[in-house]
């Protein structure tokens, strides 16, 4: 014992050695390639001559080649090690005393081999612990991984036996873990203990021949892939002896007692090492038969899904708590070591007849108490979670939802930066994902043969279900909600369900597969109400997605009522007057409604007007925010009084003043009466006006009131409007005109059903026997009642639209009836919901297809495109109040969304929590009522609401994916930012600083915060790699310019839409927007930034973003000092400026950009009486806005703005004339005044009189005046 205790003391102080001096040198690499190798070789050492290890040293020969050993480390190391107080000043001195101490020690190579061969080839029992022989075999593996990495091309023709070697090695260590955990009968484990250090002892041999200087020549070569193969054979259970130590384990394993199961990831590597050898066994077994081999091979798949599924380290969280979760985990243990136990036994002997019948009946046996098992741990998820949970999910658009959980699986597998979490589930998700990939196909197959059956149909949402179900599971797994095994468990009953749904599909095949006539009978079955996407009513000349223009007719089907109601509201009756319009739903009131609201006649008479839908779920307090926001601007200061206060404030707003307010759709007098007390008779002349389907509410309001009841139009009217909206000015085919008449005729008159029955039929072929199944399908199904008779046209068209439209169009129903929605968010909504998926060939950005979508609905006269932009683009749209009745209808029966309404006083007292299930909520009631009822939504995934209030209980919905409370002030807490699966969000806050923890939101793309103060940044902004638009109403600052973070961290390339940055000119901030290359659309302050150096006011540089199409600049400064200089991007499009107060000299910059196509001059941006147009400035300006400029003075002429379509003039009260020259510019198309002076009027008018005398009979000039003078009447 003394010669080993001096061999290890020899090779510690050497490796203290070697790292004093790589904590005091700073090593060459040809220095520490010596260095490591002489590691490697003293670490190899030390572990067998370490005083710890048990050898036989009464073996005379053992001990003669130990004590050679010890003489050669003796001689090798004592000077190197007496030398460490010396410092050599050459690195190659250093190299070479390594380089000798090295060749010393290859001296023992002979009697080291001699060592290991006695010693692995002993029968004696070993002294050593199964915790010593862990701690071995891990250090070799440790070792013999650095070392094929250290030398990987002199082990190139190694490699696949040492890996080999390593696999099978980890395998040995682990069954050595197992034991010390369930094992505690040590004498029937002795035979383990002594092969594994036999094994461990041939291993270390290897390696340190490996570590020699010579090369790997074939012979060498080939001499170490025979001992590697040699230990490898004593690892796997191929030779009987190997088995029969395996088998005496296993067998004091099954046997031990049922202590609280411990499963670490060793135990479940053991496992699958182990049920890896059932199959090497079955295969070299030659007389095994081939139905033996597949059973076998089957049971390792079962066996496999048992650990894979319902093994897991943090399953043992639940021994103490669940019983039964305990009992499937020791269940599973039993099972597992019984089929390797029955197996292994196997192989002792040929098999026999007899033999191949007991193992017949042990796999048997085996598959039942799988099947024993499989039932245990579904009864453990069902209390985990709900069977209700698990099904009732949407049914629109069924085949792109698949497509995006499909497209979320695979970016999740494959990101970089799935880190450890991910990888937990990594194979499970895996098999999941190819499951459905395989099952998809099978179900395709089944849907399309089939449509027309239930139980097919039935099969279909079961497939459906899965998939929601399996993102459930996953997203649950990856916001961190309840433990691992909850969501292995939930894969593994995903796994079940997909089985159960393949064996019914098969049983289907093979039912069908003999009826080939039914097949071809069930094929050919459509109808126009489900057919869906039938190619024989599409018309291929109808481009889907187009931009949508203005009607291009229309008829005034109202005009002695529009008549009647405009003088009503011009008289001189100084009385505060009602004016109702009723009808029918679908007759046209809120058309007519609207059309006397725009009138620009009745515009001139009211200083103060508001418009705004009511319909049967609306809140007064909606109400009056709508109103207040459109009287005075004064939403955000004033959301958070209560409605008294509200009702209050909007009454003093209209008091003394003229006012007129359009309700459209009231339902029920109490709605009127709620909003009376706010609407003050001061003897003015004002006026309200509302619309309604029940003439009582008119006639009970208890004012000055006049009622106008519409009737439904002709037939022959609705079939002019027909005309109009299909062809225009142009005349209709005279083969579709009986059948046109037909149709017209079924709309009983109803305007809307017209929009709807033009909308469907511009999707098809203009052909008489296309229209003819249209005419004869409203015969058949339109009830007579007119209410039934549109919800029953809207069905049609519904059905109609493609699928990927119909979510789209559902999606109206989540906001408030009538309500205008900005199309930019309703873009976004629709994209962060998934309903958006670029097709192979699609060109352009998500965005842009979901323009092409609205687009469509708005051709099919689905969605009104209620407001439009400087581009002619559609910048809001909103819906006619039954199609939004529809929406809701529909949305409920698909369990697309729920829409809430909750009384206030039923959840007061309430403590106990309310469960939502649904996939989407849309709250329509008091926000605080809803968070009274304590909500929880363990699968709610969107989450929208308009209602203003101050709280949300963001920790109930962990799986939100949208989350939309643009009226909710909230508290920019820690826990919002726990909602990593979040893509849109939208709140209000009186926060100023953004937390560090948004870069949690890893997934986010879009981010909407209202707020009245400014934001402070974090540097961790820039981490949310997917953010593609980003939206501050007020005003932020940009993280200070961190160099180390921004070049290891900033790729922002996602980022599209940016407002309201704080920008100056310096080299930091430059940095910064460099780092937003593909911005497409940016709002932007620019403060203060003089140059001394140059003397002049240096505005950021923007000109390197070269994707820049739109940009709105507000200058924050002082004033601006002059000279200074634009640097804008050529490609931009639209740019609007406020408040710079620049002379007009310095607008040819901004004429120069050659791709400008809108501008917009705001708020005193330019400052001088006159502006002289120069010649090649604006040559593509199609959109000019001017407002609150003190310009007198606008010279041009016709060739200085060659394609203006658009002029708006507005509160330039300085402006004596618009120029004349305008007149002859071809493509003018409309001139806005507003608040300008009357000679400004003046010109206006002439230049209109010029484009009428040019054939321009499109030309539109609209003025608004508040002043002392008013524009003639007969104007």
């Amino acid at each position: 014992m003394a010669t080993l205790s001096k061999s290890s003391n020899y090779c510690a102080d050497t490796l203290s050695f070697l790292k004093w001096f790589e904590n005091h040198w700073k090593l060459e690499i040809a220095v520490k390639d010596k260095f490591q190798t002489l590691r490697l070789k003293m670490i190899l050492l030390e572990a067998f001559f370490s005083p710890k290890r048990k050898w036989h040293t009464d073996d005379k020969n053992l001990q003669v080649h130990l004590w050679h050993i010890n003489q050669v480390l003796h001689h090798a190391t004592k000077n190197f090690i007496l030398s460490k107080g010396k410092c050599w000043t050459l690195q190659e001195k250093l190299c070479g005393i390594i380089s000798g101490v090295i060749k010393k020690l290859d001296v023992a190579i002979p009697h080291i081999r001699q060592v290991y061969a006695i010693v692995s080839k002993s029968r004696r029992s070993t002294c050593s612990t199964a915790n010593e022989l862990i701690e071995l075999i891990h250090m070799l593996l440790e070792k013999m991984e650095n070392l094929l990495s250290w030398k990987a091309r002199s082990f190139l023709r190694l490699s696949k036996e040492m890996e080999e070697l390593e696999e099978d090695l980890r395998y040995l260590r682990n069954f050595l873990r197992v034991t010390e955990i369930w094992c505690n009968k040590d004498e029937m484990l002795q035979d383990l203990l002594t092969h594994a250090e036999a094994v461990a002892y041939s291993t270390a041999c290897i390696l340190f021949l490996c570590t020699e200087e010579s090369k790997m020549d074939v012979d060498i070569v080939n001499e170490m892939k025979g001992e590697v193969s040699c230990v490898v054979q004593k690892i796997k259970p191929f030779q009987p002896s190997v088995r029969e130590i395996y088998i005496k384990a296993l067998k004091a394993l099954e046997s031990s007692p049922q202590v609280i199961i411990l499963v670490d990831e060793t135990v479940l590597h053991f496992l699958y090492s182990l049920l890896g050898h059932m199959i090497d066994l079955s295969k070299v077994k030659a007389s095994f038969r081939r139905s033996v081999i597949d059973q076998i091979e089957a049971l390792h798949k079962e066996l496999q899904i048992m650990r894979d599924y319902l093994l897991d380290p943090s399953a043992s969280q639940y021994n103490q708590s669940n019983e039964k979760a305990n009992n499937v985990l020791l269940h599973i243990k039993d099972l597992l070591f019984h089929a390797a136990y029955a197996i292994y036994t196997s192989y002792d002997s040929d098999i026999t007849k007899e033999m191949a019948e007991v193992l017949n009946l042990t796999v048997a046996d085996l598959f039942q108490e799988i099947e024993d098992i499989k039932q245990e741990a579904r009864d453990v998820y069902d209390e985990i979670i709900a069977k209700s949970l698990r099904s009732n999910f949407p049914r629109t658009n069924e085949l792109g939802f698949m497509e995006f959980v499909i497209q979320n699986l695979h970016e999740l597998l494959s990101s970089s930066k799935a880190g450890s979490s991910v990888l937990q589930l990594q194979h499970q998700m895996e098999t999941v994902l190819g499951s459905i990939l395989s099952l998809r196909e099978d179900v395709f197959e089944i849907k399309a043969l089939f449509r027309e059956q239930k139980e097919q149909r039935d099969l279909w949402l079961q497939f459906i279900n899965i998939v929601y179900h399996t993102e459930f599971v996953i997203d649950s797994f990856t916001a961190r909600s309840g433990y691992l095994w909850d969501w292995k468990l939930g894969l593994f009953d995903i796994m079940e369900q997909i089985h159960m749904t393949r064996r019914e599909i098969n049983a289907i095949k093979i039912t069908r597969t003999t009826d080939t006539t039914v097949l071809k009978n069930l094929g050919c079955v459509s109808s126009l109400e489900n057919s869906g996407n039938s190619g024989a009513l599409q018309d291929p000349s109808y481009e889907v997605g187009n931009e949508t223009k203005k009607p291009i007719g229309h008829v005034d089907l109202f005009v002695d009522a529009e008549k009647k109601i405009r003088e009503q509201l011009t008289n001189k009756c100084k009385d505060l007057c009602i004016l109702s319009i009723v009808g029918m739903p679908g007759i046209g009131k809120t058309t007519l409604g609207n059309s006397i609201y725009e009138n620009r006649f009745v515009r001139l008479c009211f200083h103060a007007r508001a418009r705004c839908h009511v319909g049967h779920a609306c809140q007064k307090r909606r109400l009056l925010l709508d109103i207040l926001q459109q009287v005075c601007g004064e939403t955000d200061q004033v959301c958070t009084r209560n409605d008294d206060d509200l009702a209050e404030k909007l009454y003093q707003s209209l008091k003394g003043k003229k006012y007129f307010i359009f309700l459209d759709d009231l339902w029920d007098l109490r709605q009127w009466n709620d909003m009376r007390a706010s609407f003050p008779n001061d003897k003015k002349g004002s006026r309200i006006m509302f619309t309604s389907r029940f003439q009582n509410i008119a006639l009970e309001t208890g004012m000055n009131s006049v009622t106008y009841p519409l009737t439904p139009v002709s037939d022959s009217r609705t079939w002019e409007l027909l005309q109009i909206k299909l062809f225009g000015k142009e005349s209709c085919p005279p083969e579709l005109v009986k059948v046109g008449q037909k149709i017209a005729a079924e709309c009983k008159g109803l305007t809307l059903a017209a929009d709807l029955i033009a909308g469907l039929l511009r999707t098809m072929a203009s052909k008489k026997e296309c229209w003819a199944q249209v005419a004869n399908s409203l015969n058949t199904h339109l009830l007579e009642d007119q209410d039934g008779r549109c919800m029953q046209i809207l069905e049609l068209s519904y059905n109609q639209l493609p699928d990927h439209l119909k979510p789209c169009f559902l999606y109206f129903g989540a906001f408030p009836g009538n309500r205008e929605v900005p199309t930019s968010k309703l873009m976004w909504l629709w994209i962060s919901e998934g309903f958006v998926k670029l097709q192979n060939g699609d060109e352009g950005s998500p965005e842009d297809v979901a323009r092409s979508y609205l687009n469509d609905l708005i051709a099919r006269s689905l969605v009104i495109d209620s407001k439009r932009g400087s581009s002619n683009g559609v910048k809001a749209s909103c819906v006619h109040d039954l199609m939004h009745d529809f929406a809701l209808a529909k949305a409920k029966e698909e369990c697309f969304f729920q829409q809430q309404i909750c009384v206030h006083s039923r959840h007061v007292s309430s403590h106990v929590q309310t469960l939502y299930e649904p996939y989407r909520l849309c709250i329509y009631s008091e926000w605080e009522c809803f968070k009274a009822s304590m909500p929880f939504g363990p699968r709610l995934r969107s989450l929208v609401s308009s209602d203003f209030s101050s709280s949300c209980p963001f920790e109930s919905f962990k799986l939100l994916r949208v989350l939309d409370l643009s009226g909710t002030i909230v508290h920019l807490t820690p826990c919002i930012f726990q909602l990593v699966h979040l893509r849109f969000l939208s709140v209000c806050t009186s926060s100023t600083r953004i937390p560090w923890e948004i870069s949690y939101l890893q997934n986010l793309e879009t981010l909407l915060l209202r707020s009245r103060k400014g934001i402070q940044l974090p540097d961790t902004v820039w981490k949310l790699v997917r953010l593609r638009h980003f939206r501050i109403d007020w005003h932020c600052f940009l993280p200070r310019y961190n160099q180390e973070f921004m070049e290891k961290t900033f790729k922002f390339n996602s980022l599209q839409t940016l407002s309201t940055p704080c920008l100056f000119f310096h080299e930091d901030v430059e940095k910064t927007m460099r780092g937003l290359p593909n911005l497409r659309k940016l709002s932007c302050i620019f403060l203060d930034s003089w140059d001394h150096s140059f003397n002049c006011n240096r505005f950021p540089v923007l000109d390197f973003l070269t994707q820049l199409e739109s940009l709105h600049v507000v200058y924050g400064g002082q004033g601006v000092r002059h000279p200074c200089e634009f640097n804008f991007p050529h490609n931009l499009k639209k740019l609007k400026l406020s408040k710079f107060r620049l002379p007009w000299s310095a607008v040819s910059a901004i004429g120069k950009l050659p791709n400008l196509e809108v501008l917009k001059l705001l708020h005193a941006s330019f400052e001088g009486k006159t502006w002289d147009m120069k010649e090649e400035e604006f040559l593509k300006l199609k959109f000019l806005k001017l407002e609150s400029l003190d310009i007198a003075h606008w010279n041009a002429s016709e060739d200085h703005l060659p394609c203006l379509e658009t002029l708006v003039v507005k509160k330039c009260h300085a402006l004596t004339e618009i120029p004349l020259c305008l007149g002859d510019i071809p493509t003018l198309q409309r001139i806005e005044l507003q608040n300008c002076t009357r000679s400004a009027w003046i010109s206006a008018r002439t230049v209109k009189e010029k484009q009428k005398e040019m054939g321009n009979d499109q030309f539109e000039f609209t003025f608004k005046f508040e002043g002392s003078w008013r524009v003639p009447y007969e104007a």
